[in-house]
């Protein structure tokens, strides 16, 4: 994300083990258009292999660096981009759900902040991305989510499906904040994680696994504003809520409206 809001971009990919198939996609939203590249392929047999077409992740160094290219293609989205990490990762908790008897989520994820720096390209137009001014945070999930067609058999479920997710971590001059809630349909928090990491100058100051600065807090709160008649939000204010019960209240605006594809 640029630190002006003139444009985000989110880049995803992912591995299906049980339906055999990769896919991947970047979106980005500029001028407030979206633009979005989505391919996908069967299954390779080295899972490490990340090459859906013409993109492909490099991983330069593990935990530190690593790049993502898509070569020039009939969509007209292409990219060249590294990311350097800023901070070690986080690991989430585990977040289980069920919808009365049967698992429908049983997820672990790590989260990592960085910069990128590179270029975009769409619909004939070149996107310098600057990582003096070009923030992100890179996640790692592993787990089962309620993805591809309907489970068969079995009763019909008796309530529908609901769920409230808030994922918010952010990049400051001196550290990062990570937070993330899980609630129900009643408002009831199952889930949540509250960190504050060091940030480092260099990615090879980063340490590879977890950083002994990390720290863990106690609880999470949020009150959002919604624009009228739509899920999205207008406004918030989140809070981290140390162990002492001391607050670090947040307060957030709504610069551009993202939809990732994919």
């Amino acid at each position: 994300y640029a630190d002006d809001g003139e444009f985000y971009f989110g880049i995803g990919a992912a591995v299906y083990p049980n339906r055999g198939i990769v896919d991947c996609g970047l979106s980005i939203v500029r001028d407030g258009a979206p633009h979005a590249f989505h391919p996908s392929r069967r299954q390779a047999k080295e899972p490490a292999e990340i090459e859906i077409g013409p993109f492909r992740i490099e991983v330069g160094e593990p935990m530190r660096r690593l790049r993502v290219r898509i070569a020039p293609n009939e969509t007209g989205i292409e990219c060249d981009l590294a990311f350097a990490a800023r901070t070690a990762a986080v690991q989430e908790g585990r977040q289980t759900a069920r919808r009365g008897e049967r698992l429908i989520m049983d997820v672990t994820r790590f989260a990592q902040f960085g910069r990128w720096q590179g270029r975009i390209r769409y619909a004939g137009r070149d996107v310098p991305v600057d990582a003096s001014r070009v923030h992100g945070t890179k996640d790692r999930s592993w787990g089962i989510r309620p993805l591809g067609e309907p489970e068969p058999g079995g009763a019909p479920q008796a309530v529908a499906p609901q769920v409230f997710f808030l994922w918010a971590p952010i990049h400051w001059d001196d550290q990062c904040t990570h937070y993330g809630v899980f609630e129900d349909a009643d408002g009831q928090m199952w889930h949540r994680d509250a960190a504050i990491l060091p940030a480092y100058a260099t990615p090879e100051a980063v340490p590879r696994t977890e950083d002994p600065g990390e720290r863990r807090l106690a609880g999470c709160e949020h009150a959002i504003e919604y624009v009228p008649g739509t899920r999205r939000a207008r406004r918030a204010q989140i809070a981290l809520v140390e162990k002492s019960g001391a607050k670090h209240e947040i307060d957030l605006e709504a610069l551009l409206c993202f939809r990732m594809k994919g």
